[in-house]
């Protein structure tokens, strides 16, 4: 099935694919006006997508980094010796094929309990985002002692789903995002290496943009955020200290980008690597603090962290 094909059911059902549904209930698009259509023939139709059959004992290995893996070691009773095997293990399998297997191979067979130990994993990045969104939520709505602050927390936001440094996001005008064809580009130098970068920006990216522009009075040719880097890492650093987070930064945000994008399309360490214009991967590895795992091909969807 193609991204833009509607499939008859009956009069009452209309088959279609994810892509099509979520980009079919947003104005303007072609799939929006290709929907409107069909709905002028059948009235009562609904959309539906065909949905895989899991294989629920299929087991999986998402979220089963060097770095869950040492967190978990750490709870069990031989934690401390667990984790000094752990390097030894992961210096031996530097010679090996492939590394990361050879140190999954070695994990599974050390440890007990594969489903408690993904429980945990699942746990910690659940932990990690609803951290960013109570963050995020926060600063919008302020607290006793702390005014609210759209701007910071919407400048905090699109770090998060573009991927910039926040020196990077504060230079950035609503005019820098153009049209081209049938998506959104943006094209930036980056402050801090001189790099030149140009990526597609999600269509719901672009319209928040927008829409942050509108209601704040900003015109297209104006810096959406006129404000320092210093004054954005002082107004988190407020936010963290009355949550109770420590050792978050504006760079949080970005490296919450690299290991969501990582996670979501296949452990892909290659792909976070051209997005984050770093020299090499073993960069990118140390920078999220996770090891590349080659599994099927990558899925390119971010937009979905909004």
């Amino acid at each position: 099935m193609t991204n833009m094909a509607i499939i008859y059911v009956d009069e009452n059902t209309a088959r279609v694919t994810k892509a099509f549904m979520k980009r079919a209930n947003i104005f303007g698009t072609d799939e929006f006006m290709r929907w409107r259509e069909y709905k002028a023939m059948f009235p009562k139709a609904k959309m539906v997508t065909k949905s895989l059959k899991k294989n629920p004992e299929k087991k999986t290995t998402r979220n089963m980094t060097y770095e869950n893996m040492e967190e978990f070691l750490r709870t069990l009773s031989n934690g401390e010796e667990l984790c000094k095997e752990l390097e030894i293990i992961k210096k031996r399998s530097l010679v090996q094929k492939s590394p990361y297997h050879y140190v999954l191979d070695w994990f599974s067979e050390a440890v007990e309990g594969y489903d408690d130990f993904m429980k945990f994993a699942a746990q910690k990045e659940a932990e990690n985002k609803q951290q960013y969104k109570e963050i995020i939520q926060t600063m919008r709505e302020g607290f006793c002692g702390c005014r609210p602050n759209e701007r910071i927390a919407t400048a905090l936001v699109l770090e998060g789903n573009l991927g910039l440094r926040i020196s990077d996001i504060l230079k950035l005008r609503l005019c820098d995002v153009v049209r081209d064809g049938d998506r959104f580009r943006l094209e930036v130098v980056e402050q801090k290496t001189g790099k030149r970068r140009i990526f597609t920006v999600p269509l719901v990216i672009q319209q928040y943009m927008e829409n942050y522009c509108l209601r704040c009075g900003i015109r297209r040719n104006n810096l959406i955020f006129p404000i320092t880097e210093r004054a954005v890492q002082k107004q988190l650093r407020i936010v963290c200290d009355y949550l109770g987070y420590e050792g978050i930064s504006t760079h949080s945000f970005r490296k919450w980008y690299a290991t969501e994008i990582y996670n979501a399309n296949g452990f892909d360490i290659a792909l976070v690597q051209r997005l984050l214009q770093h020299s090499s991967a073993s960069t990118t590895q140390r920078y999220i603090g996770i090891e590349p795992q080659k599994i099927e091909q990558a899925i390119q969807n971010h937009a979905q962290l909004i």
